[in-house]
């Protein structure tokens, strides 16, 4: 117990990220559908969030006490955001609707571009983000599945929180040097303008939202539609 729990926390990192078969890449992708199936007919419940919190605290625990850096340590990453605010935003809001969302593209992005710490797989960093989008993604579906349809965002209410999120998101990254939002540089476009990279994320984060709100209207149209005729 004491090795694993060694490892589970080494402060050793390696060379080199660990590998991801293309299998385990596969399986990753493929978890997500069958996330949003359970997420349709369940609505989430205690344990699961429970677990959720618990992995986030190991994770901040470990950030905090054992390996700090202003680079890569603070929470201004989309989904580390999105976990932060999902869990602590009173059901109902706009706010969270938006976090909600990004909920859902952000676990999309991270298991289609998986960039995995320099620790072994089987450690706090690795099996988190592993774990903490699968979470993030099945508690957002669930939510935005059961949620009133009435309670929806705007185009404007969109961009604008798109918009404010990379600003911060980018101050944050120019005072610290950290890659926050791939602000700094950006994955296959390659591109350093902290500018450019700014206005493309601010712009393919509304179009993300908005494209992921119609898809839950459509859903959730769907089958009440089936259930009207079964009834």
């Amino acid at each position: 117990m004491r090795e694993l729990l060694t490892q589970l926390f080494s402060t050793i990192p390696l060379e080199h990220p660990p590998h991801i078969s293309w299998l385990a890449h596969l399986a990753l992708l493929l978890s997500l559908p069958l996330l949003l199936i359970l997420g349709s007919r369940v609505k989430g419940d205690r344990m699961v969030r429970g677990f959720f919190l618990v992995l986030l605290l190991a994770l901040y625990g470990f950030f905090i006490f054992l390996d700090f850096s202003w680079q890569t340590s603070l929470p201004f990453y989309h989904c580390r955001l999105a976990m932060l605010f999902f869990l602590f935003l009173k059901d109902g809001s706009k706010f969270k609707q938006y976090w909600a969302y990004l909920g859902i593209i952000g676990p999309i992005v991270a298991f289609s571009y998986p960039i995995l710490y320099q620790y072994p797989f089987f450690h706090i960093t690795n099996l988190s983000f592993i774990l903490l989008h699968q979470l993030l993604f099945y508690l957002s579906a669930a939510y935005l599945y059961h949620q009133d349809n009435r309670i929806q965002l705007s185009k404007r209410s969109i961009q604008i929180y798109s918009f404010g999120l990379t600003v911060v998101m980018a101050i944050v990254a120019a005072g610290t040097g950290g890659n926050y939002g791939f602000l700094l540089e950006l994955p296959i476009l390659n591109t350093s303008s902290l500018w450019f990279n700014s206005i493309f994320m601010s712009l393919l984060l509304a179009l993300g939202i908005t494209g992921v709100q119609g898809l839950f209207l459509y859903l959730k149209d769907g089958d009440n539609l089936v259930e009207e005729r079964l009834l």
